[in-house]
């Protein structure tokens, strides 16, 4: 199962931010959190993002 974190920006009005999203190899949705702040601490507007709930989603072998 992979994690699905996603990042928006804090202020609704502001369009100059995209959202940043995050696939992180893990079902623990704490885990995730903490590793998709880890990686949006590398932008350097990382104070300017809140975070939206985990998604989970699932992965088919082809």
């Amino acid at each position: 199962m992979i994690s699905q974190v996603t990042f928006i920006a804090k202020n609704e009005k502001c369009t100059s931010l995209q959202p940043k999203r995050y696939l992180i190899n893990t079902d623990d949705k704490h885990l995730a959190l903490s590793k998709g702040y880890q990686l949006l601490m590398k932008d350097k507007h990382c104070d300017l993002y809140k975070a939206l709930p985990v998604k989970f989603l699932d992965v088919h072998d082809v």
